[in-house]
């Protein structure tokens, strides 16, 4: 009776053991999620302080610059197409400030024009 009592509580040494081996683990494990968490939260608060100071400072508009007449006039096009481009390129303005500055969400952009239009490297 006295060998078996032993047996068992030798069983039950290594099962106490393993467990407190596997609980040593797991506050490892625990610690290190802790440690990384606190650096997560660290960073993210950097990222959102840099958007901030992005949002701030930049300049949300058209920054191309104007297109003269003249332009229009040296390629040989008429007062139609010089007038529609003005137009084009006013859309492209309104879109891309409204694309910039997020206020308005294009699901499709439609640039429609009443001429056949040239390819143009200026645009």
């Amino acid at each position: 009776a006295e060998q078996a009592t032993q047996l068992e509580q030798a069983s039950m040494r290594r099962q106490v053991d393993a467990l407190e081996e596997a609980n040593a683990a797991l506050k490892t494990q625990v610690d290190e999620l802790k440690l990384e968490t606190e650096d997560l939260r660290r960073r993210c608060a950097v990222n959102a302080r840099s958007i901030q100071v992005l949002k701030k400072d930049v300049k949300w508009t058209y920054s191309a610059p104007a297109i003269p007449r003249s332009h229009w006039l040296n390629q040989g096009h008429g007062d139609q197409y010089i007038a529609e481009m003005t137009k084009l390129v006013k859309g492209i303005k309104n879109i891309t400030k409204k694309l910039r500055t997020g206020n308005d969400h294009l699901s499709k952009i439609f640039l429609k024009t009443a001429v056949s239009l040239a390819h143009d490297d200026i645009l």
